[in-house]
């Protein structure tokens, strides 16, 4: 896939795998309005990170908001910089869309 926006630290095979196996093929919403699928690894850590955060916050892992929102800004941190991952890309991978708090 062309134009993918990744860490410039990042190899092309995590490049490749993020694009095949994790990002959405339909229904991301466009700058234009229009709905297309990902391109970003931004749009992949945030539909994740706050996909946590939401099921976080809705069965009260967290203290306070200021602790959800710590979680997330150090789990944006750790996957952009491939200190974590997920661990299989699947149909049970976080929609965002779907997590309510």
């Amino acid at each position: 896939m062309n134009n993918v926006e990744v860490p410039k630290g990042w190899s092309q095979i995590a490049t490749d795998i993020l694009a095949q196996k994790y990002f959405r093929k339909a229904g991301v919403p466009q700058p234009d309005g229009s709905s297309g699928r990902e391109t970003s690894v931004r749009q992949v850590i945030h539909r994740m990170a706050n996909c946590w955060r939401a099921w976080g916050e809705k069965y009260d892992y967290f203290a306070s908001s200021a602790d959800a929102q710590i979680f997330y800004e150090e789990l944006v941190y750790c996957m952009l910089n491939q200190a974590c991952v997920p661990n299989s890309p699947n149909g049970l991978t976080p929609d965002s869309s779907r997590a309510t708090a």
